[in-house]
């Protein structure tokens, strides 16, 4: 069983190729809608976090907005969430592999956040995932307004510069390039990223035979 990890800029569109797979009927790995799950759902992390976190806390879940904002203003505060996240990442990551060999699945696809930077996940083969910086700049900042009724210029402002702290925590597309197996340009629409994963999708097959 071949692993097949994903890799791609903030807001190049690589949750929409993991969505593309899935409608394949390829098992994807997703580690941030897991992480999202587990502020919900699991109690136990719920509960450790709050205990490091308590304004989090909403009597329920973990407020995933105000946790954010926490820790983009003390970026410190990301190892003590990693301590208590990524040992339960690890152990489902490992539960969804072994189900998949039993499956006999032939390949498996991850999405985990900083792939290629944190060189924590065994890959067989790497899709990198590009597409111009400004496309990206408004995707996110279109992505995160969407749902808002009052969009002023300072929000616009800001968001740009979040956009730019997160992209440069994440290697260049050029280094991407050189790390992958497949690319995906991603600067066109829906319809196109489906052919070209499903290009890539036929070829990864191709190869397994």
């Amino acid at each position: 069983m071949k692993i097949i990890g994903l890799s791609g800029g903030i807001a190049s569109g690589k949750n929409s190729v993991a969505d593309i797979f899935q409608q394949l009927d390829v098992e994807v790995f997703d580690a941030d809608a897991l992480v999202h799950k587990l502020y919900s759902q699991d109690q136990e992390i719920i509960k450790l976090v709050a205990k490091n976190f308590p304004e989090t806390f909403d009597g329920k879940i973990i407020n995933r907005k105000i946790l954010s904002a926490i820790i983009a203003k003390n970026p410190a505060q990301i190892e003590v969430l990693e301590k208590i996240i990524h040992p339960k990442i690890r152990q489902i990551y490992q539960n969804f592999l072994e189900n998949n060999l039993q499956k006999k699945s032939k390949f498996v696809v991850i999405n985990i956040p900083l792939l290629l930077e944190s060189n924590q996940y065994k890959t067989d083969k790497i899709i990198a995932i590009i597409a111009d910086e400004k496309l990206r700049q408004d995707r996110y900042i279109h992505r995160v307004v969407a749902d808002l009724k009052n969009v002023n210029p300072d929000l616009i402002n800001e968001l740009k510069n979040k956009f730019l702290m997160l992209k440069n925590k994440q290697i260049s597309d050029a280094d991407r390039i050189k790390n992958a197996d497949f690319i995906i340009e991603n600067n066109g629409n829906l319809i196109d990223l489906k052919q070209k994963t499903l290009d890539i999708y036929k070829s990864i097959l191709t190869q397994e035979k």
